[in-house]
């Protein structure tokens, strides 16, 4: 089975560090890299010398031609383009500069490969999914809900690292459960889910609190010089590789951000879902809660309700315009 996998956005931060993980992985045939940033050359002939079987090709412009290329074919698209946090900023704040872009792939990935999977990195997700969804419906793109993904992983490692610390486990055997969304205000990780260990209340409170502000703190500590790289590329990479799987017929269990009714008063959530060779399967319920879980996911569709708003707004006065 051949297995074009597209990365827009690959001269960048975490489009360097994928892109290096994913040409090892021996599933994928080719490896499509794509960026504005002409220094793209350099990256995809640095990573044509790594020997493995995935091919590399590149193309880079701002010429629509060279994005259509590169999606041409592509089963799985994964979207990193634009601006990222500095410090202060909140994700919120970027929407407005990362809305054009993730619009502007969607259009493209619309002509050139509507069925493909989008994976969607590029923040503010809880906004942003929204965007590129609305975008492929205008090209009356079927289904097109079932195989875009606000790629939430990251917080599901950090989560499932921040327990093995604090509680001295290994880290195998267990997995967070992260759900509502990907931003201070609507991650919620629901620990009450574990079987392998308990948290006191207070351990859950410091947990809550250091796994909402992790994103934050590296900001911080990066003095200006960007976000998490390394382990969103890391998280990335990993959830690709749970869709290629998915492809082959095998079904596959992620977390995720989507479109979902599941929750009531938003139309997006990120929780448990099953894919398949065609996109998502089945979407899980979250299943009995804490009363502090409880309260955290209503605090949380407060703030989604804001954030899918502010994405629905864009895209009407977007469609006035035109």
């Amino acid at each position: 089975m051949t297995f074009k996998v597209c990365v827009i956005g690959a001269a960048g931060g975490i489009g360097q560090p994928l892109s290096l993980l994913l040409k090892r992985n021996n599933n994928i045939t080719q490896l499509s890299l794509y960026d504005v940033s002409q220094s793209l050359k350099g990256v995809a002939m640095d990573l044509s010398h790594i020997d493995s079987p995935t091919l590399v090709s590149y193309d880079c412009g701002e010429e629509s031609s060279s994005i259509y290329k590169a999606l041409q074919g592509a089963r799985i698209v994964v979207i990193l383009a634009g601006v990222t946090r500095k410090p202060g900023m909140t994700r919120d704040d970027i929407f407005t500069l990362n809305a054009g872009i993730i619009r502007k792939a969607a259009e493209n990935i619309a002509n050139a490969c509507p069925e493909a999977m989008c994976c969607i990195v590029t923040n503010p997700v809880n906004s942003l999914v929204p965007v590129f969804i609305e975008t492929l419906k205008s090209f009356n793109i079927s289904e097109c809900e079932r195989r875009v993904f606000g790629v939430t992983k990251l917080d599901c490692s950090r989560a499932n690292t921040f327990i093995s610390e604090e509680k001295n486990i290994p880290l195998e055997g267990f997995q967070v459960p992260i759900v509502g969304g990907h931003s201070e205000k609507t991650i919620v990780p629901l620990f009450s889910k574990l079987t392998n260990c308990s948290l006191t209340q207070e351990e859950t409170d410091r947990l809550f609190k250091k796994l909402r502000s992790a994103g934050s703190e590296i900001v911080e500590a990066k003095k200006g010089q960007g976000s998490a790289t390394l382990s969103i590329a890391d998280a990335t990479a990993r959830f690709v590789d749970s869709i290629i799987t998915a492809c082959t017929g095998k079904e596959v269990e992620e977390f995720c951000y989507v479109k979902t009714n599941l929750i009531k008063g938003v139309d997006y959530f990120a929780t448990r879902v099953s894919l398949g060779p065609k996109g998502i399967t089945k979407i899980h319920e979250l299943g009995s809660l804490s009363e502090y879980e409880e309260t955290a996911i209503k605090d949380c569709v407060k703030a989604l309700q804001q954030n899918i708003n502010t994405a629905l707004e864009y895209t009407r006065i977007d469609r006035q315009d035109k």
